[in-house]
């Protein structure tokens, strides 16, 4: 009986190892997506948001150190992710008449999806004043649910957390304990048990 249940408890502990080496595969086959945020600028500093998608590809953007507008990313804790500005976007240089300001232009931000992602934040890069916030966690559960997430760590974190307060490795760590019980405890059961000689 014993061998029988130190044999299940081995496949157990075997089979949880395959589980967490198929884990790090998904992690380091991921592949690189962006979010991109579609907006509209009037004369007026008036920031509307016109779209939010989600690609696969790698951010490419002419980030300045300083700009007439200030980028922010926050996580779902309310950390700063990432942090950029942009020059004026509705502003026209010509080489011998200087610039023009159009009335109205509409214009893109992009950045790296990452999981924990949660807002973007436009201010003024003289005064500092907030443009605009906008919540980019529904594009990115409405990316993911349209996609084998599975496969695909970032988004199953995203939808895991969305679908379920119980993680993954909450059941891979109770499966561990359970295992270590159950062989200490037949273990122990076996010297217990032998007869004793007449």
């Amino acid at each position: 009986m014993k061998n029988k249940i130190f044999s299940f408890a081995l496949a157990f502990l075997v089979l949880l190892s395959f589980v967490i080496a198929q884990e790090d595969l998904i992690s380091e086959e991921n592949e690189a997506k962006i979010i991109i945020i579609d907006l509209h600028l009037t004369k007026d500093r008036v920031i509307t948001e016109n779209g939010v998608d989600v690609i696969y590809g790698s951010p490419s953007l002419n980030i300045i150190d300083w700009g007439d507008l200030g980028i922010k990313v926050l996580s779902t804790t309310g950390d700063e992710i990432q942090t950029f500005s942009l020059a004026d976007p509705s502003a026209v240089y010509y080489e011998d008449s200087g610039v023009e300001y159009l009335e109205e232009v509409n214009f893109e931000v992009v950045i790296p999806f990452q999981e924990k992602t949660e807002k973007l934040e436009v201010y003024d890069g003289l005064s500092q004043e907030l443009l605009i916030s906008l919540d980019l966690t529904s594009a990115l559960i409405e990316f993911c649910g349209g996609i084998d997430y599975e496969n695909d760590a970032e988004c199953l974190s995203i939808m895991s957390s969305e679908k379920s307060d119980l993680s993954l490795y909450f059941w891979i760590g109770g499966g561990i304990i359970v295992a270590v019980i159950l062989i200490y405890l037949f273990s122990g059961s076996k010297k217990k048990s032998k007869p004793s000689r007449k």
